[in-house]
């Protein structure tokens, strides 16, 4: 979930790539966000126990080791976006520090995941995500005249949304709030910092331009996943894609 910080940090950030040094290409750094996802990977643990929780804390770990290889190799050295990027790993690190070595929050942790055993409960989570990169996509495909960064913005809130009123309907209104909180702790500095006046879900209802939140609407309401079909493990390849033609 964490990964949604890195997301909005992408687009907020300009960056361009950095070749120099650079080894990893888009196919692998969309492979290392994958093994970094809880909500959007079918293949993450779902810890049930302390042991399981360890093996959910190193495959995070190390996919997201490989982004910040790829933040410090393929990014322009020293420039503002690997900054952003670099203080947001600080960030995202101290977070899963504490889910998985303070006492404490490892068994608040555990105690709200496990509502989503078997794992396959978590199939409509896995949705919410896959809605979110159609909307990374569609915004990739604006012209630099659109309001792109407004309607990510809103697509991000959706998909919060869309995570936190799945999780009340699978589990509990209270299990809905910790993961409300997580995206409170892992990303509102960054969304207020970008997003302004579409900083929650329903200031998106209130300020976007009509055409924006008919569309998106539109694809959270679809149940055919050819609606929000991407062809891809993760949005990063169409954030890049934004990245390029707006920055």
């Amino acid at each position: 979930m964490f990964l949604k910080s890195i997301y909005l940090t992408l687009i907020m950030a300009s960056m361009a790539e950095y070749t120099m040094g650079c080894s990893m290409t888009e196919d692998q750094l969309d492979e290392c966000f994958y093994n970094s996802m809880f909500f959007g990977s079918k293949d993450a643990i779902v810890p049930g126990n302390d042991a399981e929780l360890d093996q959910h804390c190193s495959i995070i770990r190390e996919g997201s080791k490989c982004i910040k290889n790829y933040a410090d190799t393929c990014l322009e050295q020293n420039s503002f976006p690997q900054k952003v990027v670099q203080l947001m790993y600080t960030n995202i690190g101290h977070h899963m520090d504490n889910r998985c070595n303070k006492p404490s929050e490892r068994t608040e942790f555990l105690e709200n995941i496990q509502c989503f055993l078997p794992k396959e409960k978590m199939d409509p989570l896995h949705v919410c995500s896959d809605k979110l990169t159609k909307f990374v996509e569609l915004t990739s495909q604006m012209n630099k005249d659109e309001p792109h960064l407004p309607f990510i913005c809103c697509g991000f809130q959706e998909y919060r949304h869309c995570i936190v009123s799945n999780t009340e309907k699978i589990c509990t209104v209270g299990h809905s709030q910790f993961w409300d909180e997580i995206f409170d702790e892992m990303s509102m500095e960054a969304i207020t910092y970008a997003c302004s006046n579409y900083e929650t879900y329903e200031k998106c209802h209130k300020n976007l331009y009509p055409e924006g939140l008919a569309k998106i609407t539109a694809i959270m309401e679809a149940t055919d996943p050819a609606v929000w079909h991407h062809g891809f493990k993760t949005p990063v390849k169409f954030f890049l894609d934004m990245i390029r033609k707006f920055y």
